[in-house]
């Protein structure tokens, strides 16, 4: 995928006054001359309900449409079967929206539109920490988005995981997510919980959230989840990007309580948002 431009005051302000002069839209209409309608524009990182995000606004031939990166969140590497502490390499997809459809020619006056529009979701968005997917109020409860490209080339947001919500054991927010050791945890206190001596303690029973040695009998000797981890890996915050051809396969938070999952293939992003039940129940 090409490198994104990135552009550091691309939003409206806090007031939601108008951008001045289309001065904006006139540097994205530029950009997306240049490009030839497939290009990336990276938004300021923001916060939403506590987690960090990277709002980055995408146009193709198909459609103009934001999507919005997480940062910092938990993260579990399915083919090695660990826990990261935070993934700044991948950064799993949770929001997508389509502004505007295929046109055959986009205009500053189009732009500039847009950028307002962006500007006022970001303000209002929130986190569903049940779904695990941000939402603005009309969208309350994204399932299935408009999608930017060909059949070939969609962006799938889905969300699953119907059924009874429990509490969060720290802040009492709707959750579905189960920490390894039994509790609930909502994605933003997982967020929070802070490393002691290389061990992620549950914030309940101060069990280590790391599940490489409860996991081991269910694999065998010599399985690469287990046997193959660098010395370094958590203080580098992976392991460098996953294999050559730049496919990774991640899922956000813990084993037994899977939220989120990203895949790089061909410069196609697909996002699936699913949810497993723990295996104890």
């Amino acid at each position: 995928m090409s490198k994104p431009y990135i552009c550091s005051n691309i939003l409206c302000g806090c007031d939601g006054t108008l951008i001045k002069e289309n001065e904006i839209a006139k540097v994205i209409h530029n950009y997306n001359t240049e490009r030839n309608y497939d290009w990336h524009i990276r938004f300021p990182e923001i916060t939403i309900d506590g987690i960090c995000a990277i709002p980055e606004f995408i146009g193709t031939e198909y459609g103009l449409s934001l999507i919005i990166y997480c940062m910092d969140a938990w993260m579990y590497k399915k083919k090695r079967l660990i826990t990261m502490d935070g993934i700044m390499i991948s950064k799993p997809i949770l929001y997508k929206k389509t502004y505007i459809e295929k046109r055959e020619k986009y205009t500053i006056d189009d732009y500039n539109m847009i950028l307002q529009k962006i500007s006022k979701d970001l303000r209002d968005m929130k986190f569903n920490k049940v779904e695990g997917v941000f939402y603005t109020s009309d969208n309350s409860h994204p399932l299935l988005y408009s999608l930017v490209g060909s059949e070939d080339e969609n962006l799938n947001c889905l969300s699953y995981g119907y059924g009874n919500v429990d509490e969060c054991c720290v802040c009492l927010d709707d959750t579905k997510t189960t920490t390894p050791c039994g509790h609930k945890l909502c994605v933003a206190c997982w967020v929070n919980i802070k490393m002691v001596k290389r061990r992620l303690p549950c914030p309940i029973c101060r069990e280590n959230l790391r599940q490489r040695e409860k996991l081991s009998h269910l694999f065998p000797l010599g399985y690469i989840g287990l046997d193959n981890l660098y010395e370094d890996f958590y203080d580098r915050g992976g392991d460098g990007g996953g294999d050559e051809d730049g496919d990774h396969d991640y899922t956000l938070t813990s084993y037994n309580s899977i939220i989120g999952a990203t895949y790089y293939d061909d410069d196609v992003i697909r996002m699936t948002i699913e949810y497993e039940e723990n295996r104890d129940e």
